[in-house]
C-alpha cells in the first residue's frame, strides 16, 4: 500500500511504499514468504520462493542478479523446491553488499534459452555491530528534511545547502517552497517513524522531533 503526499512542485505525488519484512513471523516461527524483501540488513540471511507456472523449477533455473552503481553484480540462484524457486541470500553474501539501494532482476534460463522475469529494488541497511565511527545512519529523507528546517532557519552548513530535490539544490529555493518541501518531507519521515515502531511492537504517538542527532 503506498503513502502519498502532494508535491509542492506541480501535480505529481511523493510516494513512499511499506517496506515488506525479509520473513513472516508466525506462531514464533519463520516462515518464507512469496514475493522479495525491500529492505534487510547488511549481514543478515533470508529466503523467499518464487512459483511462475511458465517456468517451474522442475525444467528452469531462476537467478537473480543485484547491481547497484560502482559495484560489481551479485547473483544469486535459486534452487528447486518442487515446482518453485526457493532464493537464499546468505550472510556471506549480504555481508559483503555495501549499503544503499540495490535494483535487482530476475531472470530464468533453460539450455540456451534465457527470459527476465521482474526487476525491483531493496533498500540494504549496514550492520551496526559491523561498523566503525563517523558513519551517517540518517535516511535520506532525514538528511533532506533537516537541511530544509536548517536553511529556514538560516543555520544550515555548506553541506546541507548543497543538498538538493529534483535537482534544485535548497539554497536556490524561497522560503514558500522550502516550507512547503519541509511539510512534505515532515510526512515522509514520520511514516519512516511509525513504520520502525509498528516493526519493533510499539505504537508512535505524537509528531517527529527535530533536529536529528549525527
Amino acid at each position: 500500500m503506498a503513502v502519498t503526499w502532494p508535491d509542492p512542485s506541480g501535480n505529481l505525488f511523493c510516494k513512499l511504499f511499506e517496506f515488506q519484512n525479509p520473513l513472516h513471523i508466525v506462531a514464533g516461527m519463520a516462515t518464507i514468504p512469496n514475493y522479495e524483501p525491500d529492505y534487510m540488513v547488511a549481514g543478515d540471511y533470508t529466503q523467499w520462493s518464487k512459483s511462475k507456472s511458465d517456468y517451474p523449477a522442475t525444467g528452469w533455473s531462476m537467478v537473480y542478479a543485484f547491481t547497484r552503481s560502482g559495484t560489481a553484480p551479485v547473483l544469486v540462484t535459486g534452487a528447486a523446491s518442487g515446482t518453485a524457486h526457493l532464493i537464499t541470500l546468505a550472510t556471506d553474501t549480504t555481508s559483503g553488499m555495501a549499503s544503499g539501494r540495490w535494483a535487482w532482476q530476475s531472470y530464468v534460463t533453460s539450455g540456451s534459452q534465457r527470459r527476465t522475469v521482474e526487476t525491483g529494488y531493496i533498500e540494504l541497511e549496514a550492520n551496526f555491530a559491523a561498523v566503525t565511527g563517523g558513519v551517517d545512519f540518517r535516511t535520506h529523507e532525514m538528511i533532506v528534511l533537516e537541511a530544509l528546517q536548517s536553511t529556514l532557519e538560516g543555520t544550515a552548513s555548506t553541506a546541507e545547502l548543497s543538498v538538493s530535490i529534483r535537482d534544485r539544490s535548497v539554497s536556490m529555493m524561497n522560503p514558500t517552497e522550502l516550507r512547503n518541501w519541509l511539510g512534505v518531507y515532515r510526512g515522509l519521515v514520520l511514516h519512516q517513524v511509525r513504520k520502525s515502531k509498528r516493526n519493533r511492537g510499539r505504537k508512535h504517538t505524537g509528531g517527529i522531533q527535530m533536529k536529528f542527532h549525527r
